[in-house]
């Protein structure tokens, strides 16, 4: 057959998640039970090292796994990128109802009800940490050197309610300055023009 004609490789989600199809069987297990607890602890860098060394990939495929993942605060406690990974695998099984039931599709692990609603509630746990961080990362991006006006575009938003975002989270952050951000208050940021940028190792006025 010549190369051209040959069809395209089939990938199935289901070899993502242990048990293929069978993925919602109760012997499947579970995330190991101390996890959440070793993250309420604030592990190091240093002991998340030793333990994605030791057993991460396991932790990553047991997430991918797992059947209980119906509500955000079920996956709030993994990496962004588990949860990623998450949407991808389950939004490919519930997009395999597209294909023809018949032929090399028919064999194709196609999602369901429940696969539906772990997509939403993972992707609402992935939206809910990003947008909650997001004051933090303007007030980043401004003291390392960003405008208003590249803030406000990489957000699409004006400057004026990227201001907005920055100044409720710091309301909501009493606490929001480490030791190095001390230089660079919250008032500050907001007062400076559109296009003005803070001036390396300069204090931007009250």
């Amino acid at each position: 057959m010549p190369q051209n004609d040959q069809p395209e490789p089939v990938v199935d989600p289901a070899h993502f998640v242990r048990g293929g199809e069978d993925k919602t069987s109760s012997a499947i297990p579970p995330m190991p039970t101390d996890f959440a607890d070793w993250l309420s602890e604030g592990p190091s860098a240093a002991a998340w090292r030793a333990r994605a060394s030791r057993d991460g990939n396991a932790l990553h495929e047991a997430f991918l796994s797992r059947k209980d993942v119906l509500r955000p605060d079920q996956a709030d406690d993994t990496p962004l990128s588990w949860r990623a990974d998450r949407i991808m695998v389950y939004a490919g099984a519930l997009n395999n109802h597209a294909l023809p039931p018949e032929g090399r599709w028919g064999e194709m692990w196609r999602g369901s009800a429940d696969d539906a609603l772990s997509v939403l509630a993972t992707g609402e746990s992935l939206c809910r940490e990003l947008l909650a961080g997001r004051g933090q990362r303007i007030h980043q991006a401004l003291t390392l050197g960003a405008t208003w006006t590249e803030v406000g575009e990489a957000l699409a938003c004006t400057p004026d309610e990227a201001r907005a975002v920055l100044r409720a989270y710091a309301e909501e952050n009493p606490d929001l300055y480490h030791a190095a951000d001390q230089r660079t208050p919250v008032p500050g940021l907001i007062a400076l023009g559109d296009d003005e940028r803070i001036a390396e190792n300069a204090e931007v006025p009250e």
